[in-house]
């Protein structure tokens, strides 16, 4: 059901704010979150100057309700405040899905405070800082000590100088983006109410409608099941980010930790298990055709049991292959792959002269992230599992 007929739908737990759709200016349609009055003064004084920028204002029950009409929306946390660990969870797993299936979410320091568990859940550490941590912004009157700036390190962040106004970060998440401006404006521009605050709000609303997240497909939970040596990690990265975020600290990944029964309350989930229990393991494409879901859906799926604990997976060359997590299935899976693929016992074969992962990398013709997959998983099957090195 597209977002707007469930809106309609759902006007009690829209805010009565008087504010028209979209009609220009940002692809997508905005979609506001506020939790107090700070929050919406703000969107009305940024929709009484910049009109093109309107859009739903809603609170948190209104999110939880919209959960499954979010597409083609790009959720504003303005400056969300609330102390509910149950919600803070739920809204935490609507906004993963909505990324998944490449949404658009675009927040201040104190949404990124809330983002901070799904952050960390994808590789990316958050701290606030009291000093401008030689951040340049151009807001007039913001006093860091007071209002703190927010600063996020690890990999697959990105900085974006926008115009000179102000830095933002940009975190890839799933097949969606999250931007976020590190400074609390909201409060901010409530104490002060200058105009300047608007206008880089505006700015960055129009760069978030201008990125292009990429078309749902096959996308691994993003912090590897797999030990990867700092040398090859440090090499994959390399070659996969810019100079500029290669520098930034490598962080290791905190995880959100499902419980088991709730990772087992979906029907989707369930099957998913009984497949994989019945045929060891399945590629996603396998995995996707049985369960007729969309690859982003099946991939949400697929990230809340591995979180349970219930099951691995393993990036094989260009595919994905999912087990369930048990020693059994891992052994199967590595007698599998060594039985049908050459390359397998071959990379066994350099790991043992000393060859590191990189090296194999590149005279079999495969990616690091491949190897170091392969490697960690021969690690604990060596024996027995080529019956001769050259296979």
């Amino acid at each position: 059901m597209p977002a707007l007929l469930i809106l309609a739908l759902l006007l009690p737990v829209v805010s009565s704010l008087d504010l028209p759709l979209a009609t220009g200016g940002v692809e997508g349609q905005l979609l506001y979150v506020a939790t107090d009055s700070y929050d919406e003064m703000f969107v009305r004084d940024l929709v009484e100057k910049y009109p093109s920028l309107a859009g739903p204002v809603i609170g948190i029950d209104g999110l939880i309700s919209l959960s499954n009409g979010l597409e083609g929306t790009i959720v504003v946390l303005l400056d969300p405040n609330w102390d509910d660990a149950l919600q803070v969870l739920e809204v935490l797993e609507i906004l993963r899905e909505h990324l998944y299936n490449g949404g658009l979410i675009v927040s201040t320091l104190n949404g990124a405070v809330l983002l901070s568990r799904l952050l960390e859940d994808h590789g990316v550490a958050l701290r606030v800082s009291e000093s401008s941590e030689g951040f340049e912004a151009a807001l007039p009157g913001y006093e860091y000590e007071k209002y703190k700036v927010a600063v996020l390190e690890g990999a697959g962040v990105g900085i974006v100088e926008l115009q000179g106004q102000a830095p933002l970060y940009r975190v890839t998440i799933g097949n969606g983006f999250v931007v976020i401006l590190p400074f609390n404006v909201v409060w901010a521009y409530g104490d002060l109410g200058h105009e300047a605050y608007l206008k880089l709000f505006s700015a960055i609303l129009d760069y978030a409608g201008s990125l292009e997240p990429s078309s749902p497909a096959e996308v691994a939970p993003l912090a590897s099941a797999l030990a990867v040596s700092a040398t090859v990690a440090a090499g994959y990265i390399a070659l996969t980010l810019s100079p500029e975020e290669a520098r930034r600290p490598i962080m290791v990944p905190l995880r959100i930790r499902t419980a088991e029964r709730n990772a087992l309350g979906h029907p989707v989930r369930r099957k998913i298990l009984r497949l994989l229990g019945e045929r060891g393991y399945l590629y996603f494409n396998e995995l996707w055709r049985e369960l007729g879901t969309s690859k982003a859906t099946l991939s949400w799926h697929l990230d809340v049991l591995y979180r349970a604990g219930l099951i691995g997976y393993l990036k094989y060359k260009k595919y994905m292959l999912y087990y369930i997590a048990t020693p059994a299935a891992l052994r199967a899976l590595a007698e599998d792959l060594a039985l049908r693929d050459p390359d397998v016992c071959r990379i066994l074969q350099l790991l043992e002269k000393g060859l590191d992962a990189s090296s194999i990398s590149g005279e079999l013709g495969l990616s690091v992230e491949t190897v170091s997959s392969i490697a960690a998983l021969l690690s604990s099957y060596k024996p027995g599992l080529c019956a001769s090195p050259e296979r």
